[in-house]
């Protein structure tokens, strides 16, 4: 990293953490753009609840995937391109949605979404590290993890809040400007998202050497470490939990204690504002 002034330091991490944890938030944003429209997907496009479930399995299904082998993506062409690409999926998921038809278009949407929103914890990590301080590198995965629940916070005030003035349909619409913002803000701010270094010719020799190397761990390989299967059960169960609640808890709400909508995405707003806070201890 160039060796600037401190003060100078201190905005540059701090300008480069708050890009990337706006945009991880948006990631987490996504999450609940298919569930919280449910009952309007129910009564205008005569759905039901086990479709519609499986719509969001798609997503995370997706989602799994673009997660696993963006990694590789980002190693070998760097986290901003990768970015742009996630950004605009999610521009044009959400411009689809809002003249979703039936099952089809939402499927399309789901798959789209889950492509856009796989990406962002290769590329946000890879970005920390390569452009944050290690002075302040625990702040920021602590900024960047409690952004995530935010953006699980502000969706349903935002979707529910806008399809109640307007329409679903624009409430879409409302999520696609947000998206194209981030966009243009990570194409103005794009040397802050470079996360590969640029190579001296020693370093080139030294990486023309390290080809002599035994080979690197493939992708079946790394998958097997005990270490990576551990986190993988532990983030499965902890996911499935949060599953149920972010998607369900607005329906269930709904349904057997007979609150609106409003008042159902205030209490999960609530709960998430809630986890939110308890990142902070």
């Amino acid at each position: 990293m160039t060796a600037w002034a401190p003060a100078a330091v201190w905005r540059r991490d701090a300008g480069v953490i708050t890009l990337v944890s706006v945009c991880h938030a948006s990631s987490h944003f996504s999450h609940l753009l298919l569930p919280l429209m449910f009952p309007y997907f129910v009564s205008e496009l005569g759905l039901g609840y086990a479709e519609l479930g499986s719509v969001v399995s798609l997503y995370f299904a997706v989602s799994f995937l673009a997660q696993t082998y963006s990694g590789f993506v980002v190693d070998r062409r760097g986290a901003r391109r990768v970015l742009f690409v996630a950004q605009a999926l999610m521009t044009l998921a959400c411009l689809w949605l809002s003249r979703a038809a039936g099952m089809p278009d939402l499927l399309l949407g789901a798959v789209m979404l889950g492509l856009g929103n796989g990406v962002h914890h290769p590329v946000d990590y890879s970005v920390l590290n390569r452009q944050v301080s290690p002075l302040r590198l625990g702040h920021a995965y602590s900024v960047h993890n409690v952004s995530g629940t935010l953006g699980w916070a502000l969706a349903p005030p935002f979707m529910v809040g806008l399809s109640g003035l307007l329409h679903w349909r624009w409430a879409y619409v409302g999520a696609a400007m947000v998206y194209a913002l981030l966009l243009a803000m990570c194409v103005w701010r794009r040397p802050w998202l470079e996360s590969r270094s640029v190579q001296t010719s020693a370093q080139q020799g030294a990486t023309a050497s390290a080809a002599t190397q035994p080979r690197a761990l493939s992708l079946w390989d790394l998958l097997r470490q005990p270490a990576v299967v551990w986190s993988f059960v532990f983030l499965f169960c902890m996911t499935m939990t949060y599953s149920v609640v972010q998607n369900f808890l607005v329906t269930i709400l709904q349904k057997v204690h007979g609150l609106g909508l409003a008042q159902a995405s205030m209490v999960l707003s609530a709960y998430l504002l809630t986890a939110a806070g308890g990142n902070f201890f």
